[in-house]
């Protein structure tokens, strides 16, 4: 017996897509983080039917990065890099300081996972926003005043 297929999977992808834009709509509009950010994929992506919409999908990644570090580090990655954006080295400082309150999570291996002395199969989202600020290579006036913008988030947002 064989059996018959009458949509390609990219065919059944984009009609659960948008099944799933709807979804994850409702969810970030009602303030779920996961939610913000799997709309702000989605929307990176488009379908058949709707084109990518990047200032969109940023604006609800920037809203996740609040209280979400792994937003906030693909946010950061977004300005350092320019894509969909304008490069923006002050933004990509401030959002990879937000990626870099996040507790290291490597535990009594750190030190051989971040000298990669042994493999890493995880992201160190501390970590890397540390190393990629350091990679900027940033003049020490760049850093003072960025850092005092990032301090003055800090204040407001995590009172």
């Amino acid at each position: 017996m064989q059996l018959e297929f009458r949509e390609t999977l990219g065919e059944r992808i984009n009609k659960h897509s948008r099944e799933w834009l709807k979804e994850f709509k409702l969810q970030a509009e009602m303030g779920d983080v996961d939610g913000m950010i799997w709309y702000a994929k989605l929307l990176f992506k488009g379908n058949k039917r709707r084109p990518p919409d990047a200032p969109h999908a940023i604006y609800w990644l920037r809203k996740a990065a609040r209280t979400n570090h792994e937003a906030a580090f693909r946010v950061a990655k977004i300005f350092l890099k320019g894509k969909y954006v304008k490069s923006d080295p002050e933004k990509a400082y401030l959002y990879f300081r937000i990626a870099s309150l996040s507790r290291c999570k490597c535990g009594k291996y750190s030190e051989e996972l971040h000298s990669k002395r042994i493999s890493n199969v995880h992201s160190c989202i501390h970590n890397e926003s540390l190393e990629a600020i350091k990679s900027m290579k940033l003049s020490d006036a760049d850093i003072s005043r960025y850092e005092v913008k990032f301090i003055s988030w800090k204040n407001d947002n995590l009172k």
